[in-house]
């Protein structure tokens, strides 16, 4: 098995008054991809700050499970 963290970002826009649309992006916290890229994990850092501050957004974890084969 292997355990992916996900920041998963809701957006939400009135499209009527009264009827809402929603929007959902979702970001993979791998080591790996953070540990190659340290500038990426600052610049999501401040998105997530911003979409905060502005409270348009929610956002929530997630772990997705998945069968891990390793070939030999």
């Amino acid at each position: 098995m292997k355990a992916v963290l996900y920041i998963v970002e809701n957006q939400y826009k009135e499209a009527e008054p009264g009827v809402f649309e929603q929007r959902r992006r979702s970001f993979p916290l791998e080591t790996i991809f953070f540990d190659s890229f340290p500038e990426m994990y600052i610049r999501l850092l401040n998105y997530l700050r911003e979409k905060l501050i502005v409270k348009k957004s929610e956002f929530r974890l997630v772990i997705n499970f998945k069968k891990f084969l390793k070939k030999k």
